[in-house]
This record gives C-alpha cells, sequence and structure tokens, in this order.
C-alpha cells in the first residue's frame, strides 16, 4: 500500500544554510529536528515568522512541531567559536535530550539566562530540555587533552541517556564532580558513555585500536542493551579483557556491529569486510525482536554474512546503498543493494515499524533502480542530487520508493516514525522542490541557499494483521500497580492455534516485555514499568487479536 501524504514544512533563511542532523518524535505525535544554521532564519512554516539569529560561523537549532505540522518553539544554542549537534531524542513526557561537540564557550541555556560552557579543544555537549522548550540541564565531556566526536544519543524505558562517539586524547567521562578518565589508544577511538535523567555518571566504556576507529550509530533497546555499527583499520578487542574478541580487518578498514547490555557488558561483535572493497556504515536500528537492521554505502564485492558462510554483492554503480539484517544473535538474515550505472546512491538512515518493515533514506545522483529483487523500480534524478524515501518489507522485498527533488540540490538526512507509524523525512534543499510524492503537489521554495524540509506521510501497517474483537481483552486493575491480570473472552480464546504472546508496548512505541500466553486468564508483573501509558496486545500468528491500553500508578 503507498503512503499518504499528510504535510511538507520549510525552515531557514535569505542567505547562508540551514542544516538538519536528526529528527525524533514524542509519545504525541510532535515532531523535532536539530541541526546548523548560519544567518538569520524564520523557524515558523507556517504564516507567520519566528527568527533566530546565528551568532557564530554555525549555530544549533532545535524545532518542535506539532502532529499538523504546526510551530511550537524553535531554540538556538550557540557562542562565538563552532557548535555541531548530531542526534536528538525526546522522552514520553516530551522533554528533549540532544548531544554534539563544541569549542571555546557556548551558552546551553536558550531562554534569557545564561549556562556558559567552555571547551579547550573540542568537548561534547549533552543537553536537555523541557517539553516547553526551557533548559533543564547541560553537560560537559572532554578535557583540555581530548577532542570529542559525538554521534548518536538514545534513550531506555527507564530514562537513562546513551551517548556514542568518537574521542581522541585523555577524557572525563563523568560530566559531575567525579572523574571517570578513559584514554584513546589511537588517533581515534570509541565510547559509548550513560548517565541518568538528571546527568549523573552511570557507565563508560571505550574501545580502540592503534588506527582509527569510528561509530557511526547507535540503537538502542527499551532495557538499554546498545548496539553500535562503525569502522576499525587495526586490530580490537570488543570484549573485556578476560573473554576478549579482537576483531582483525582484512580491508582497509572494516565495518564492526557491537552489542553490549545496559550495564555495559560485552554481548558480542561481528565484522564485515573485503579486500579491494569498501564499506561505510551510516545508521543503525533494532527491531522488536531485536533484529539488527544497518544501512550505508558500498563499493566492489563485499561478503555482507559476519559468519563462514557467504553473502556476496557487488557494487552495481560507483557507489551503492546497501542495507542489512542480522538476527539478534548478530546471524546473517539478508543484505540488499541499491545502485546504477556509473552513479552514486548514498543510504544515510534505516528505521523500522512496529512490524518490520524497514524505511531507508539519502540521496542519488543518476538514475536508480530501487527495486532490489529481480523487478525494477528505476527513478531518474531531477536536479544535481534527489532525496528518496525507500520501504523494503521484513524479507527485504521492495515494496514501494520515492524520490523528493526538483532543480537543485535535494538530501534526505533522517527519518522518524511516530507510535502511529506515521513517517517524518527531514533534509535540506535548495530552489524548488515538490514534496508530496503522491499525485497531488505540494511545492517548497528555499529562502535562500539550502533549507531545512520536513515531510509527513501516513500509512496503514498490514503486515501483522489486524483482527481485533472488541471487548474481547479485559485488563485489571487499571490503573495498575505491581501486577494486573488480563482476560481473554472464551470465543477470542478458542479460536486461538499456535504461539500466542503477550507484549506490553510503551507510549514510544517500544516493546517492554513479551510473554507467552498459555491460558485465556494470566497474571503479568508491571513493577518495573514507569508511571504512564501502556499498550497490550495478544498475539497469535503475527496476527493482533487484542489490544488493550493501561495506565500505571
Amino acid at each position: 500500500q503507498q503512503p499518504g501524504f499528510q504535510w511538507a514544512k520549510s525552515m531557514g533563511g535569505s542567505i547562508g544554510d540551514e542544516t538538519p542532523s536528526a529528527i525524533t518524535t514524542d509519545a504525541s505525535g510532535n515532531v523535532y529536528t536539530i541541526g546548523v544554521f548560519t544567518s538569520l532564519s524564520d523557524f515558523d512554516p507556517g504564516p507567520s515568522t519566528y527568527t533566530l539569529n546565528a551568532t557564530a560561523p554555525s549555530d544549533i537549532f532545535i524545532s518542535k512541531l506539532d502532529a499538523a505540522g504546526n510551530f511550537v518553539w524553535a531554540k538556538a544554542i550557540g557562542g562565538p567559536s563552532g557548535d555541531v549537534p548530531y542526534s536528538i531524542a525526546a522522552d514520553a513526557n516530551g522533554n528533549v535530550y540532544s548531544t554534539g561537540w563544541f569549542d571555546g564557550t557556548t551558552d546551553f541555556d536558550p531562554g534569557a539566562a545564561n549556562y556558559n560552557l567552555t571547551a579547550a579543544l573540542r568537548d561534547q555537549f549533552i543537553l536537555k530540555l523541557d517539553a516547553g522548550g526551557n533548559f533543564v540541564w547541560a553537560k560537559q565531556i572532554g578535557a583540555s587533552t581530548a577532542s570529542m566526536n559525538p554521534v548518536a544519543i538514545a534513550l531506555d524505558a527507564a530514562g537513562d541517556v546513551y551517548t556514542t562517539g568518537n574521542f581522541e586524547g585523555t577524557a572525563d567521562f563523568d560530566p559531575g564532580v567525579g572523574t571517570y578518565t578513559m584514554v584513546s589508544t589511537g588517533a581515534s577511538d570509541l565510547f559509548i558513555l550513560k548517565i541518568d535523567a538528571a546527568g549523573n555518571f552511570v557507565w563508560a566504556n571505550r574501545y580502540g585500536s592503534v588506527g582509527n576507529d569510528y561509530v557511526k550509530g547507535m540503537a538502542l533497546d527499551a532495557f538499554g542493551t546498545v548496539y553500535t555499527i562503525g569502522t576499525f583499520d587495526a586490530a580490537i578487542d570488543f570484549g573485556p579483557s578476560l573473554n576478549s574478541t579482537t576483531l582483525t580487518p582484512v580491508s582497509g578498514a572494516d565495518m564492526f556491529f557491537s552489542v553490549v547490555d545496559g550495564s555495559g557488558n560485552f554481548i558480542f561483535a561481528k565484522q564485515l569486510g573485503d579486500p579491494g572493497s569498501f564499506a561505510i556504515p551510516y545508521s543503525i536500528d533494532i527491531d522488536a525482536q531485536n533484529n539488527i537492521y544497518a544501512t550505508g554505502i558500498f563499493g566492489g564485492g563485499l561478503d555482507f554474512d559476519p559468519s563462514a558462510n557467504t553473502a556476496n554483492l557487488n557494487s552495481i554503480g560507483n557507489v551503492d546503498g546497501f542495507i542489512l539484517k542480522l538476527d539478534a544473535a548478530g546471524n546473517y538474515v539478508w543484505a540488499k543493494n541499491i545502485g546504477g550505472a556509473n552513479a552514486s546512491c548514498l543510504a544515510t538512515c534505516i528505521k523500522t515499524d512496529a512490524i518490520h518493515n524497514v524505511y531507508i533514506t539519502g540521496y542519488f545522483d543518476m538514475p536508480i533502480d530501487f527495486d532490489p529483487g529481480l523487478a525494477s523500480n528505476v527513478l531518474n534524478v531531477s536536479g544535481s542530487l534527489d532525496a528518496y524515501l525507500l520501504k523494503l518489507d521484513p524479507t527485504g522485498n521492495f515494496t514501494w520508493v520515492k524520490k523528493f527533488g526538483g532543480n537543485g540540490l535535494d538530501i534526505g538526512t533522517a527519518i522518524a516514525l511516530d507510535p502511529a507509524s506515521n513517517i517524518h523525512l527531514t533534509g535540506r534543499f535548495e530552489q524548488s522542490a515538490d514534496f508530496d510524492p503522491t499525485a497531488g503537489t505540494t511545492t517548497l521554495t528555499s529562502a535562500g541557499w539550502t533549507d531545512v524540509f520536513i515531510v509527513k506521510l501516513n500509512q496503514s501497517l498490514t503486515g501483522l494483521k489486524e483482527q481485533t474483537t472488541a471487548n474481547a481483552l479485559s485488563v485489571f486493575p487499571n490503573p495498575a500497580k505491581e501486577n494486573i491480570t488480563i482476560e481473554l473472552d472464551q470465543a477470542a480464546f478458542d479460536k486461538l492455534t499456535g504461539n500466542v504472546t503477550i507484549e506490553i508496548y510503551n507510549a514510544l512505541g517500544q516493546k517492554l516485555s513479551q510473554e507467552t500466553l498459555n491460558d485465556k486468564r494470566s497474571g503479568i508483573n508491571t513493577a518495573f514499568l514507569t508511571k504512564g501509558l501502556y499498550v497490550v496486545r495478544i498475539i497469535n500468528n503475527e496476527s493482533v487479536i487484542a489490544t488493550q491500553k493501561i495506565i500505571k500508578e
């Protein structure tokens, strides 16, 4: 089924560039975008104006729109030196967390007050704003002898904050009065940092070789299991000292997947690489079963199976986009590539929905076949670069692809799915472009050089059959406390065959628990849930049999 168009918005100024880095949504469908801007820019995409002025070569913007695309607020963060954001996340209450780097002195309070942090070289910032865009806290990671380059931020169900990135030198990873020092081995090492919702240090891990090691992306499940992806060009140990897992590259720089639990304990690490080929990952995501999805670019011939078996793909053009699926243990499931003769097709972001469909965005410069199967679905480029949004089903088969572009440069940067699986795409564009991928037309025109675009599409997810019977499921007590009892009516229970599971999801669509249903009445422990709204689902043979909302007090 093809997606439906909801709205398209742009933000920008008459001079300079506005470039989004990331996008996310909250439980209410509000849309948050973070990026950089270089001049006086209007961040109200409606008929009114809300201007922010960059005080340095580039400042950080954080924008909030409601689910209908209406302006809510926009904030600027900056100082006289450099500051660059990379990632943004929102919790169930609409608090907004972001990370990036800064040098010199930067004021992280977007209000009338000041909260200045000063970096000697390049330090990491972690910033928390409330749902109204008001300053809550800002933390600084680094030292006078370190250079930090964070790339991602994510939250677990308990509200703890995880960031990952690269660093060089000696850095203190405790943002409080204590110290937790880590020293890079080579030119660039990897780090994972966990702090709590108040910004207090929990733990930090370092992984590195004598060469260059780069994290490119991170995904997180509700329990804090951390999935990272990146590249390394010398032997690197991802495991603890008593359980060494050393990976050695076979190409100039191999790709790695690494998984640790919510306490930082090693689970597994995998690598991909072939002599004479190259691969650069850009994004990673996981589904509700913790299957792993990754996207990026490659050239030449590459074996995408991290085991002793082989799953070779050869690039069609100069640079192809790849989409890879591994299971929860890191075993190969499938891999696909998209490309065209003499073309470059970059895949910059990957997301999965509640029923394991896969969405990829990026940009391309020549005709590309976006169907990775035996059929073809070729899109031609309208300008110098066009943005695309590609959907594959859970087995990697082509579903649809949409192009966004005009006569200029149009780049897809990031995707966010809200709890209803509406798709939000952001990127940058210049001149005029049509952002309605249906038969209609919605033309946006940049105010100056490159502006930010945000597109919202809706869809009906049909991969997981909805066979919900009204009032078939009772949940009590509701509101819940330490335990709940769920009960299916006899008629619904008698129709069940095969495997039946009870799943609990939070308001952000994260699956928090899964248990087998053996009887029409079952008790469930809910003591681990924090206060808020949750959804209980009964799943039978990949069909939703019944759903019920509950409130945890």
